[in-house]
Formats: C-alpha cells, structure tokens, sequence
C-alpha cells in the first residue's frame, strides 16, 4: 500500500503581509531607540577622549612651567610684549602645530582630537583651545581671583567646535560666536566641555561665552 502523502501548508499572500507589516513596525520603532544609543555613546566617547586630553595636559604643564598648552614664539610682526604669543594652529605647518608637542598625542591628527560624532572635521580636529588662558597667564593651579572670582571648574581649557572650520583656538567674543557648536550632541546637553579641573561635561551656550572669557564678559 502507498504510504499517505504529507502535504506542507504554505503561507498565504495575506499571511506573509501581515509578518512583513509586523517585521517593518518593529524597525521603526526600535530605529529611534538605536538612534538615541548611538548619539548617547558618541556624547560620552567625547567626554572620555576630552578627559584624556586634560591628562596629558596636565603632564604637559608639569614639565613646562605650568603652561596649560603648548604655545609658539612670539609673532615678529608684533610689537614685542609679556602676551605676544603664537597659536600653534593651522596657520602653521602641521608638524609644528600643537598637538605634536604634547607627549601622549605627539601628531595633528591623534584620533583623540576627533570627536566620533564628526565624520570628517577639518584638519581632523574637533575641538578647540581656550586662547585667552594663554594671554592672562592661566595655569591649572589659578585660584578664582586669576580667573575673574570663577573657579578653575567653571573655566573652559577646551571645547567642541563646528566641524567645517580649521580652528585651534578661540580667543575672542567673535570667534566663539562663529566656531563654536553649541548644540552638537543635544538640544538640551549642548556640547562638550573640558574645564581647567579637568573635568567634562556639557554646557548651556549663554554660559560658555563667559566660561571661555570671564575677564570681559560678564554673567
């Protein structure tokens, strides 16, 4: 006798639409989610990279008289004085600029310059320095009365800058009104900022103009 045929049941056409419209609604809610994770990872990956910086900084400053960054000889087109400084940034060929002078990143473009939400910043740098430490003499042990009664915590040393401009530094109100990306991470965190204690966190924009020139800009 010829055993039974065992016949499989296929899905139907109103079947597989339904797995389908199930599979699509699950992608679009879980992409939101991954979405969120991704900006929330890249936001603390900033915050490390910029604690490391402040490290090597601070190793800096010990072997250099206290300079909280490196800074150049003076500008030989200015008249010669106690602030007469030079930015080491992209005005300078990149071998000499900045970065290659502290030990720990020794070259322009050490991945820890890059923040990972910037796919291509220029000169591959995201961030840029406080300029004005370096014409008020700023060293990592100033009390609140070299920084206009803020305290070392409430100083940027650094920060994230728009990812389209070359810049090293800002050292003016125009230029942190032009360079700055006050929003990179959050409508709500804002950016990343690295303070002369050392540590990170975001700021609201009316606050970090002051941060970065307590001198003139008052709250």
């Amino acid at each position: 006798m010829r055993s039974p045929a065992h016949h499989q049941r296929a899905f139907s056409l109103i079947e597989l639409l339904v797995v389908i419209g199930i599979i699509a609604i699950l992608i679009g809610l879980l992409l939101p989610t991954m979405a969120r994770v991704r900006k929330h990872a890249n936001r603390l990956k900033c915050q490390a990279d910029l604690r490391s910086i402040g490290q090597l900084l601070l190793i800096y400053a010990n072997t250099n008289a206290g300079w909280v960054y490196p800074v150049g000889p003076g500008d030989p087109h200015d008249d010669a004085a106690s602030d007469n400084f030079c930015r080491m940034g992209s005005a300078i060929p990149r071998e000499l600029r900045w970065p290659n002078h502290v030990k720990g990143l020794e070259r322009y473009n050490h991945p820890l310059l890059r923040c990972p939400t910037d796919e291509q910043p220029a000169e591959d740098n995201s961030y840029v320095l406080n300029w004005f430490l370096a014409q008020r003499h700023v060293r990592f042990n100033t009390g609140s009365g070299g920084l206009a009664g803020l305290a070392p915590g409430e100083v940027v040393l650094m920060g994230e800058k728009r990812a389209d401009l070359n810049w090293y530094y800002i050292g003016g109100r125009n230029e942190y009104q032009e360079a700055t990306d006050p929003w990179k991470h959050d409508v709500k965190l804002g950016c990343n900022y690295l303070f002369l204690d050392l540590h990170v966190s975001p700021m609201e924009p009316k606050r970090a103009e002051r941060a970065y020139d307590p001198w003139e800009v008052s709250e």
